[in-house]
C-alpha cells in the first residue's frame, strides 16, 4: 500500500519532507492501516504528525478543511498539547508514533469536536461530488466548526487524549532505550520506539 498525500489537502504547511517519513511509517507497518483505516483518516493523521513533529506549525492560508484546522488552532493554545510537543517535537518516530495515538484516543468519545471536525470532509467530498450548488452552504458550516472549535480550544477529551498519547510516547522511548542498551551505535532506535510503540500487545 503506497499513500500519496497532496500538500493541498493538509491544514499545516508542509514540505514533502516532512511528511515523508509518517507516510513511509505506515506503509511499513500493518497495525498502522487498522488505526488509520480509511484515506482521510491517514490524511488526517499526517497533520497531526506535523503538528507534533515541526517546530513551528503554521495553518496553511487556505486549509483544505476549515473546520479541522480551527479545531488545531484551539490545541495549540493548550498546556497539553505544548507538553507532548516537548517530547516529540524534532524527532520523526516519536511524532509519527504520537500522531497514530493521539488520533486513536481523539476517536474514542462517541462524539467530540475533533471528530465533527474531521468528519466535516466527507461533507465537503459529497457535496462535490453530489450535490455542488450545496458546496457554499457545507463550506460555510465547516467554517463555523473551526471558529467553534478554535473557541473551545483544549477540552477535557483532548486532554485526556494527549496526556495518554504522551504516556505512550514515553514509555516505548523508555523501552527502547533499555532494549538498545549495550547495542552498537549505529542501531536504528526509531524503529524500535514504532516497534514497541505500536504493538497492540504492549501499548
Amino acid at each position: 500500500m503506497y499513500l500519496k498525500i497532496g500538500l493541498n489537502e493538509l491544514q499545516l504547511d508542509s514540505q514533502k519532507l516532512d511528511i515523508a517519513y509518517y507516510l513511509r511509517m505506515l506503509d511499513k507497518y500493518a497495525s498502522t492501516r487498522k488505526r488509520l483505516p480509511q484515506r482521510a483518516d491517514k490524511v488526517t493523521g499526517a497533520d497531526l504528525f506535523n503538528l507534533l513533529y515541526q517546530w513551528e506549525p503554521k495553518i496553511r492560508d487556505n486549509p483544505s478543511n476549515p473546520a479541522l484546522a480551527g479545531w488545531v488552532r484551539g490545541q495549540m493554545k493548550g498546556p497539553g498539547l505544548r507538553e507532548l510537543r516537548a517530547v516529540t517535537m524534532g524527532d520523526a518516530a516519536k511524532s509519527a508514533l504520537a500522531a497514530v495515538k493521539l488520533f486513536q484516543e481523539l476517536n474514542r468519545a462517541k462524539e467530540s469536536t475533533f471528530k465533527s471536525a474531521k468528519d466535516s470532509q466527507n461533507l465537503v467530498d459529497e457535496a462535490e461530488q453530489f450535490l455542488p450548488e450545496m458546496l457554499d452552504e457545507v463550506r460555510e458550516l465547516q467554517e463555523k466548526q473551526g471558529q467553534q472549535a478554535e473557541e473551545e480550544g483544549e477540552n477535557w477529551q483532548s486532554a485526556k487524549a494527549v496526556s495518554n498519547t504522551e504516556q505512550d510516547v514515553k514509555g516505548a522511548a523508555e523501552l527502547a532505550e533499555l532494549l538498545n542498551s549495550g547495542r552498537e551505535p549505529g542501531d536504528d532506535r526509531s524503529d524500535r520506539i514504532l516497534e514497541l510503540g505500536l504493538d497492540e500487545g504492549l501499548m
